[in-house]
């Protein structure tokens, strides 16, 4: 491969365009980068686009029914304590673990490896 290079007339002729391309070249892209960040700005700013959706009806009802029902249950309220101020369970099963599973190991097994 070998390198021509351009004559000194050429390239004496050319400097101006090259000049004026280089200018707008850089502006477009100045121009370009501030166009972009105002169209993601712009994206951003607008809550993107209007006019809602289309869904079919017999699911829309089915979703205005939920949120009734939602809004309509009731919170149940667990009482601990009686009017007295006493228990209402029973305090001998919570303060003990009690299993009614049996063990999965022989009691043979148990002592030869241990």
């Amino acid at each position: 491969m070998v390198h021509v290079p351009e004559r000194k007339l050429v390239t004496v002729t050319k400097a101006p365009f090259r000049g004026v391309g280089l200018l707008m070249g850089g502006a477009g892209y100045l121009v370009k980068g501030v166009g972009k960040g105002l169209c993601r700005v712009g994206d951003k700013v607008g809550m993107g686009k209007s006019g809602g959706k289309w869904v079919p009806e017999a699911d829309w009802i089915d979703e205005q029914v939920q949120k009734v029902n939602k809004a309509n249950v009731v919170k149940k309220e667990i009482k601990i304590f009686d009017e007295k101020g006493a228990r209402l369970w029973r305090g001998d099963e919570d303060c003990h673990s009690v299993t009614s599973a049996g063990s999965i190991c022989d009691e043979k097994a148990v002592k030869e490896f241990c």
